[in-house]
């Protein structure tokens, strides 16, 4: 028999219905900038992966894609 434990993440949500495009692109390089920094627990790296979603989620209702996310943050370049 298996057991599982599961980690209730902290209520960590923010309102995200005033932010401009840029403000969301922000966000979002804040967010991969700081999983990529490989300095933070595991519990962190999920928090800031909900977080993450948000941002995609909140974007994706305005009709901005995850890509046009990624330009804005100039984490994607365009030729």
């Amino acid at each position: 028999m298996y057991t599982t434990t599961a980690t209730v993440l902290p209520a960590s949500y923010a309102d995200l219905t005033g932010f401009t495009k840029e403000e969301l692109a922000a966000e979002y390089q804040d967010k991969i900038m700081a999983i990529l920094s490989n300095q933070h627990s595991e519990l962190e790296y999920l928090n800031f992966g909900y977080q993450l979603n948000q941002v995609v989620e909140e974007a994706q209702e305005r009709g901005i894609s995850e890509n046009e996310l990624k330009v804005a943050s100039e984490l994607l370049k365009v030729a």
